[in-house]
């Protein structure tokens, strides 16, 4: 009897080693925020004119992809500047540490990919669903890549992450003139589209979305109705969600 009761100690073990490891996720859990985009996004604030009172909470996580310059890419660190050239900062400083300070009964981290330059329609392109990579931009995968990464090091961390929106600042490179019209005049369509994508990538239905309007004043290169296009696709979709949600109430 002794011998048959031994011999089920290992699957006892594994069993309570298992149980115990979903028990501390789950008591761990972790919101997520995900940020992309192209040059706004990056950052381009320099550390030097930080004001010396601003306060940065580190016991907020940060994960980023090998196009940004920090510390090394690819690892959870404490919340640290991640943009284009190590003495630059995004939006990541602030939005960190607010959202912390907001939610601060979870903790917060946050996954960044962005570059600049990429285009919407083409580098940041999606496929048209999880399984049609073949069509899939560069960008979009290499940011894939990186949030899947993040999130599989956080559960393999004990955590239970849960994504819970993104930031995106992005469309300059939908609005220069070598983009071409079509593209600057589909720019609402394909936002549309990537917010539906993005959400169906990382299976958050109704994951929080949000975006900044680009080029608010005229520039030369970004000129034009190319401009006007963008910005006027990216106010027609905040005029179509928020139809749809009165027609929801």
């Amino acid at each position: 009897m002794k011998a048959i009761t031994l011999s089920y100690l290992p699957f006892f073990w594994t069993l309570l080693l298992f149980s115990g490891y979903n028990l501390f996720s789950q008591q761990n859990p972790v919101g997520v925020y995900l940020i992309g985009g192209q040059f706004n996004a990056t950052g381009q604030g320099y550390l030097v004119n930080l004001p010396p009172n601003v306060a940065i909470d580190t016991s907020v996580m940060i994960f980023h992809s090998h196009l940004l310059k920090g510390k090394a890419p690819y690892t959870w660190q404490p919340l640290y500047q991640a943009s284009e050239t190590p003495d630059k900062f995004g939006v990541e400083l602030s939005l960190g540490t607010r959202l912390q300070e907001h939610y601060h009964e979870q903790k917060v981290a946050l996954i960044k990919h962005a570059y600049s330059g990429p285009n919407l329609y083409e580098d940041w392109y999606l496929g048209e669903n999880k399984e049609d990579t073949a069509h899939s931009g560069k960008q979009f995968r290499y940011f894939v890549d990186t949030v899947e990464e993040g999130l599989a090091q956080l559960r393999h961390q004990g955590f239970s992450p849960e994504v819970k929106g993104m930031f995106w600042q992005q469309g300059e490179g939908d609005a220069r003139d070598i983009a071409g019209l079509v593209h600057s005049e589909n720019y609402g369509q394909n936002l549309n589209h990537f917010i539906k994508r993005v959400r169906q990538q990382f299976g958050v239905r109704k994951m929080l979305f949000v975006y900044g309007h680009v080029i608010p004043v005229h520039r030369d290169r970004l000129g034009g109705r190319p401009s006007v296009a963008v910005r006027s696709g990216q106010f027609k979709l905040i005029e179509f969600y928020e139809e749809k949600a009165r027609r929801i109430v």
